[in-house]
């Protein structure tokens, strides 16, 4: 990730990156300070410009060591546990967010948290058995498709589009 990047850039990439349609709230934990959409901003469904989640770049909260969590869907509760596990500077930096690794599919959106998501993979096993075509795939990862969604992101362009706006997701990222 672009150390330039903020908050709310960094959100959009773990939408991408989990295959999410960023239809529900979320919010960042760090070192103990949470950083949310404001009552106003969840209203009229628009960050401020004056948004700790816009104006808070990565450079300045997130560091080797620092205790960082991402929760997106509230109901669901979903928690990302985020480490900086190295710091890149200079000629290696890139100006892109990059997957560097990963594994499994992202749960999909609405499937009933950790339980639900649990439902899913032991259906979706029974469905193989059997010689059934699964709908939900949770082994299914592909890192090139996910890269190829963030090497083509255009972060400072607008909100990240939702599915039912005409975004086409690789089809190893479409729960």
């Amino acid at each position: 990730m672009p150390s330039e990047f903020s908050l709310d850039e960094l959100h959009t990439v773990l939408q991408l990156a989990f295959g999410w349609t960023n239809s529900h709230l979320f919010a960042f934990t760090i070192e103990g300070r949470r950083y949310e959409l404001s009552e106003d901003e969840i209203e009229q469904e628009a960050l401020s410009p004056e948004s700790p989640l816009v104006r808070t770049k990565l450079r300045d909260v997130l560091h080797t060591g620092v205790a960082a969590s991402y929760e997106y869907d509230f109901g669901d509760s979903w928690v990302l546990d985020l480490v900086v596990e190295d710091e890149v500077t200079g000629t290696k930096a890139k100006s892109y967010p990059v997957c560097l690794d990963g594994e499994r599919a992202g749960p999909p959106e609405d499937c009933g948290g950790t339980s639900g998501y649990q439902r899913l993979c032991r259906a979706s096993r029974l469905r193989r058995l059997k010689g059934d075509p699964a709908e939900f795939h949770p082994e299914a990862f592909d890192q090139e498709d996910v890269n190829d969604v963030l090497r083509t992101l255009d972060i400072k362009h607008g909100p990240l589009p939702r599915r039912d706006d005409g975004m086409s997701w690789p089809e190893s990222l479409t729960p």
